[in-house]
């Protein structure tokens, strides 16, 4: 009995095809290849779709804050004391309201908020909102014996300030419309007498 006869197969490696064998390679190189080509692909998308969410959950927060103060930002725009007299309802009114404004400020002068979406959103308000409330500000540092402006050295409120002096001349066209377009007292009195 010879070896031919008792194993059925024989290997014969000398006529093998190495060439087949190459492409067969390639080939598999080409799927791995493809394979992490998509799973960076699909990394990156879902952490661009995390940092849109993220972005996204700041910005519904802050609207929250917004949206938890109108009733304090009436009370402060209704309060025409020309003597600067701030009533207890005022100034807890005004604590609020430039509590969540530094806040907000904060974030955005930090890159907390994408300071697109910020200025676009709160851009206006910010600005607004400080020249009603710089007067109880200053008054608010002078109490607690620091300097009174952010150029003398202050720290309360500054991140408010610092952002409405940063869009103060951004919108500065659009606040001389509305000073225009919103009547005075005298035609306010005017009106009552007819």
């Amino acid at each position: 009995m010879t070896a031919e006869n008792f194993w059925p197969f024989i290997y014969n490696f000398n006529p093998f095809d190495w060439s087949a064998l190459s492409a067969v390679a390639a080939l598999l190189g080409l799927a791995i290849n493809i394979f992490l080509l998509a799973t960076v692909y699909i990394g990156y998308r879902s952490i661009r779709d995390g940092q849109a969410a993220h972005v996204s959950n700041i910005l519904i927060w802050a609207a929250e804050q917004m949206d938890s103060i109108k009733e304090d930002i009436q009370v402060i725009r209704n309060n025409k004391d020309p003597h600067n007299e701030f009533s207890d309802e005022y100034q807890s009114s005004a604590r609020r309201v430039s509590a969540i404004f530094q806040r907000l400020g904060y974030m955005a002068h930090n890159g907390l908020i994408n300071p697109i979406h910020f200025k676009n959103m709160w851009g206006l308000s910010f600005v607004l909102m400080w020249q009603e409330l710089e007067p109880w500000v200053k008054h608010l540092r002078e109490q607690n014996g620091e300097p009174k402006t952010l150029s003398e050295g202050a720290f309360s409120r500054v991140d408010f300030e610092r952002m409405a002096l940063k869009y103060e001349k951004h919108f500065s066209e659009i606040i001389n419309r509305m000073q225009k377009t919103q009547p005075t007292d005298e035609d306010l009195t005017d009106k009552d007498k007819h």
